[in-house]
């Protein structure tokens, strides 16, 4: 009896570990990805889908306050056809090839993580402001879902 519960406490253990680690190591290949400009790997951390979806809900956050209704469906139509270029499989690998928006030295990045059961936080300091890169579990891996950012401090409010 005491043998199946000292391997139920280690599984439980193993799972508490995986439960904290996956998310740090998914953090940790995304910044070595980053580094070695690996597109690939880079495309592979992102979920394109629900990254699109959460950047939409926050261009209708955004084109919401603009009070004039034809100056909100044309911005909201920019802002979307943009959403549809950047945010996609291509446009990370020609950023990555190209090393557009790459940081020189990502060791010297200002970061730190939030936790949540279903959510990762990666936040990071960048001169227009904080911006925080949202995982969550897809499968056995850690894939970025969304971008939280604070619009005013992008200049665009």
């Amino acid at each position: 009896m005491k043998k199946y519960l000292a391997v139920g406490a280690l599984a439980l253990v193993a799972l508490g570990g995986h439960v904290i680690a996956s998310p740090l190591l998914a953090a940790s290949s995304l910044k070595a990805a980053i580094e070695n400009k690996d597109a690939d790997a880079l495309v592979a951390k992102i979920d394109f889908n629900a990254l699109r979806e959460d950047v939409r809900s926050d261009i209708d956050d955004i084109v919401a306050a603009e009070q004039n209704p034809m100056a909100r469906e044309m911005t909201k139509a920019i802002l979307t056809d943009m959403l549809d270029n950047f945010a996609s499989e291509q446009a990370i690998t020609s950023w990555a090839n190209s090393g557009i928006g790459a940081s020189p030295n990502t060791g010297d990045m200002d970061y730190s993580f939030g936790f949540g059961l279903t959510r990762f936080k990666i936040n990071l300091e960048t001169d227009a402001g904080p911006v925080s890169l949202v995982m969550a579990p897809r499968g056995l891996s850690w894939k970025i879902v969304g971008v939280d950012f604070d619009p005013a401090s992008l200049g665009m409010v």
